[in-house]
């Protein structure tokens, strides 16, 4: 029986020829085999031709675009609508960006349109719709990924840095959620020049930036997901407090944080705990002796289902 390849850099024992990459799904050679197949034999690609990425470097990609999809994921309705605003946050907070989905455009689907339409229109337009082995199969070929999340009317895409039909449709709106590094360009070649700015979405910020300190005090090399309450919403939410904390007792206040709705990434801890200590130095000075207990801030994340489906 001849051999099945089912990874990019694998290939059968008649079909050795060079330049060729051999892609074919695993769950789909496993169907053949099960059948009962004779020969389950791989689609050989087209040999090996240049792209470019955003920034003019070529790239070789070897294979044609029907070998970027998987044909059981095409059979199966891939989901993208989000439940609630926490799942959204935690999704692209979380699970998005700190993969590589650093470009995003986000908008709002108009009331005449079917957002389940768009949301097959968008996804297939952008090949958002495809299993993770595609997803790393396309990375090693120099091909952008992307994500695509909606939440009622808005929807979010993320992409990462590859060659990608979203770069030139989407090219004025594209947003970067981290600013690059000083040598970025030279590392990828990139030269394409997208503004910097934060995801705002329900009063939250999210961005991607660089650690702060860690527990010994030393400097985070790392880059992580940056989750904080928009300086506009935590002007508001501060102010609310400060107004209420001489006319609402320590208990009522005690409640207005542990139900204050929004979850508490350390960024955003950190502002909610800014806003506890002014509160009971307020208190304080107009000769109240009762503080609000710290304890009521909330400090773990709360779990929530991502999707809708």
């Amino acid at each position: 029986m001849v051999s099945v390849a089912i990874n990019m850099n694998m290939v059968s024992q008649n079909q050795k020829a060079p330049g060729v990459l051999v892609s074919h799904d695993a769950s789909a050679a496993l169907h053949a085999r099960k059948a009962g197949s004779s020969s389950s034999r791989a689609t050989a690609c087209p040999p090996s031709t240049q792209v470019f990425l955003p920034g003019g470097k070529p790239v070789l990609y070897s294979g044609s675009p029907s070998t970027l999809f998987s044909p059981v994921r095409r059979k199966r309705q891939a989901v993208c609508e989000i439940s609630s605003l926490t799942a959204l946050v935690k999704q692209i907070a979380v699970h998005t960006i700190r993969w590589g989905y650093w470009w995003y455009v986000s908008g709002v689907i108009p009331e005449h349109k079917d957002p389940g339409d768009i949301d097959r229109r968008l996804m297939d337009k952008y090949a958002a719709n495809l299993s993770e082995s595609c997803r790393y199969r396309r990375k090693l070929q120099g091909l952008a990924n992307t994500r695509y999340y909606r939440l009622g009317r808005r929807f979010f895409l993320f992409t990462t840095l590859g060659h990608s039909p979203i770069w030139e449709s989407e090219a004025a709106n594209l947003r970067c959620i981290r600013k690059p590094p000083r040598d970025f360009e030279k590392r990828t070649g990139y030269t394409g020049k997208f503004p910097y700015a934060p995801l705002r979405v329900g009063g939250y910020s999210i961005s991607y930036k660089p650690g702060g300190l860690t527990r010994k005090g030393e400097i985070d090399p790392k880059w992580h997901s940056h989750v904080e309450l928009h300086p506009e919403a935590y002007r508001k939410l501060k102010a609310t407090f400060l107004e209420l904390s001489t006319k609402r007792s320590a208990e009522q206040l005690g409640m207005m944080f542990y139900e204050i709705g929004f979850e508490p990434y350390k960024p955003l801890l950190r502002q909610l705990y800014s806003i506890h200590k002014q509160v009971n130095q307020k208190r304080r000075r107009s000769g109240i002796k009762d503080r609000v207990p710290r304890e009521f801030v909330p400090t773990r994340l709360r779990p929530v289902r991502v999707f809708a489906a």
